[in-house]
């Protein structure tokens, strides 16, 4: 019942947002334009306002002949990082343009993940991860929003509103 929240030293810091530059202008292109989540330029306020101007236009269209609602569907996927595969997570990198030079890099970020929990100064044993994105780093944000990159294409992008693993 606790969130996976990776912890990294100081120069992996440094290293992953440099590796996070180029996956993001790789990927760049690629991105569903819905998505308002770790997007440069868009944010949750982006989000809102285009959801509900999107809203009012549809509903501002009413005629006394025909009367228009809106059905939203709200989705949160539950516990979405622990559940990412690193095998598609690296698929999808290159589906969506990561550069193959970057893959094998990422290969060892997913790699042998260990986990220990801290609670009231008291350390656990380490236990192994089994999968699941490291949620707390960029590189797991960036693996979660791109294995999610085509998980709405069934629905016009107008009427798709995404923020990182919520949904509407």
């Amino acid at each position: 019942d606790l969130r996976n929240i990776s912890g990294l030293l100081n120069c992996d810091k440094i290293y992953e947002s440099l590796l996070s530059e180029l996956s993001i202008s790789d990927m760049d292109k690629n991105m569903d334009s819905a998505q308002y989540g770790n997007r440069k330029g868009k944010s949750m306020n982006h989000y809102l306002i285009k959801m509900i101007e999107r809203i009012l236009l549809a509903v501002d269209n009413n005629s006394r002949k025909e009367t228009v609602a809106v059905i939203g569907s709200l989705i949160d996927w539950s516990k979405a990082f622990p559940r990412q595969n690193p095998k598609l997570g690296l698929e999808s990198f290159l589906k969506n343009g990561v550069r193959p030079a970057i893959i094998p890099v990422l290969t060892s970020f997913f790699q042998n993940r260990k986990m220990t929990v801290k609670w009231h100064g008291c350390l656990s044993t380490k236990r192994d991860l089994n999968g699941g994105g490291p949620a707390g780093s960029t590189i797991g944000l960036l693996e979660y929003l791109s294995q999610s990159n085509n998980s709405a294409d069934v629905v016009n992008p107008e009427d798709r509103f995404k923020f990182v693993d919520d949904l509407t």
